[in-house]
């Protein structure tokens, strides 16, 4: 009785710690998805003048979009190292000016995708400002490659073609988390790279959330099932079989989650 006790309440627990751990992941999801929304609205088109004419030039080309997220107002400050690709000369030179004026430090310059997944590599930015439409990779396969290489890197998106259907290339599984056509007004550069710095960050604290969780659980039924395992052989209750585990773990000088593996590889016996 006293055992089959024991195996109701450790079900019972593991399955509250389960629910903890998929709580944990269903927020990284959606905020995974947040993003994704917010990716979405910056790319609807710039909001006419109220005289019907072009958007106003002191906010410029994606000024606009940015505040049609409905995000807030970044709040980071600083410098913001980036890699920036693109496979026009003049157009990359343009860009990384403006990068260096708003203040921020361009640690490399690349002319195609696959040179910008290398030097994301090895310089480790902020953020990865990548031209769509470039030969030897293009933007959306190289945010791909780096979603997956480096998860912590911020990735922005750019392109100068008006006519170019996101939805249509992969631009959710790219892993960017914001879009700027180009031109852009140097205010709305900012404001996107600030942004996708700030929910890379969200993201990463996420997904070290959710591997902490999955960690404690696995280190949590460890220390259940050699709890177990004790009862039944030594003829004890629960408490006293986790007392057991604590005295040890203290007197051996060894983590509890160490000596419950060690027992249950030893069938129950602590050597």
């Amino acid at each position: 009785m006293m055992a089959a006790a024991f195996l109701l309440e450790q079900k019972a627990d593991d399955a509250a710690t389960v629910r903890d751990v998929a709580l944990q992941l269903r927020r990284a999801t959606e905020e995974l998805a947040r993003q994704t929304r917010l990716v979405s609205a910056m790319l609807r088109p710039p909001r006419a003048s109220p005289d019907g004419g072009h958007p106003s030039p002191d906010d410029g080309p994606g000024a606009e979009t940015v505040a049609a997220a409905g995000a807030p107002a970044p709040t980071a400050t600083g410098t913001i190292r980036v890699v920036l690709a693109d496979d026009k000369a003049d157009d990359r030179s343009l860009l990384a000016d403006v990068l260096r004026t708003l203040g921020h430090d361009v640690v490399a310059l690349a002319t195609s995708g696959d040179e910008a997944v290398a030097l994301a590599g090895a310089t480790a930015p902020d953020v990865v400002l990548l031209d769509i439409r470039m030969p030897g990779g293009t933007g959306i396969e190289a945010a791909q490659r780096l979603r997956t290489a480096t998860p912590d890197i911020a990735i922005v998106l750019y392109t100068g073609d008006p006519t170019l259907d996101l939805t249509g290339v992969g631009l959710e599984d790219s892993g960017a988390l914001a879009v700027l056509p180009k031109p852009a007004a140097p205010n709305a550069i900012d404001a996107s790279l600030r942004l996708a710095v700030r929910r890379a960050g969200e993201l990463r604290l996420a997904r070290a959330e959710a591997a902490d969780a999955k960690l404690r659980l696995e280190q949590r039924k460890l220390i259940e099932r050699a709890k177990g395992m004790l009862m039944q052989r030594m003829q004890v209750g629960e408490a006293e079989a986790y007392r057991f585990l604590q005295k040890t773990s203290q007197n051996r000088a060894v983590p509890i989650v160490e000596l419950a593996r060690l027992i249950l590889e030893n069938d129950g016996v602590v050597r």
